[in-house]
């Protein structure tokens, strides 16, 4: 059973990329083809692994164009969700973005991902804007929500703090 404290979160190793597309595809209804996802993980990108003891619990993928970062795509095994593989993943990405003299990160979630919501607004995201019917369902579609962190706007102890 995974811990966030054993579990070791830094840029996603080649040997991992298809461990890593494999839970891309078991988390989307709709998920990007092998080629898309394998050049997130090369120029341009970020991407992140999170592994306990050589098992693969997770990953994140962040895009920056100038002084804005976009959460790609996050995913959390689920057999190790609830247990903050996923807030550690994001508190990485927040982490690269700052360093990388980001003002701004961007991500899109599902509407229906409420626990993911509540992570990101306890980070300091707020949301932006409601896309409606945007994401595919296996019965039709569901909203998605833009949220956006503004590291400017927000003193340090106004943003949400993941570390442990």
């Amino acid at each position: 059973m995974a811990s966030p404290q054993s579990v070791i979160v830094s840029p996603l190793q080649s040997s991992y990329l298809d461990v890593a597309y494999q839970l891309h595809c078991q988390n989307h209804i709709a998920p990007w083809n092998k080629n898309t996802f394998s050049e997130c993980n090369q120029k341009l990108y970020m991407t992140l692994q999170a592994i306990n003891s050589e098992r693969f619990e997770g990953y994140c993928i962040l895009h920056q164009v100038c002084d804005e970062v976009t959460i790609m795509d996050i995913a959390v095994a689920r057999t190790s969700r609830r247990k903050g593989i996923g807030r550690k993943l994001l508190q990485h990405a927040l982490d690269h973005a700052k360093l990388n003299n980001a003002n701004t990160v961007w991500l899109e979630v599902r509407a229906s991902n409420q626990a993911a919501i509540l992570l990101y607004q306890k980070a300091g995201f707020a949301i932006q804007q409601i896309r409606k019917q945007y994401y595919p369902t296996e019965t039709g579609t569901e909203d998605g929500v833009v949220m956006s962190l503004n590291f400017r706007a927000l003193s340090s102890s106004e943003m949400g703090n993941l570390h442990e």
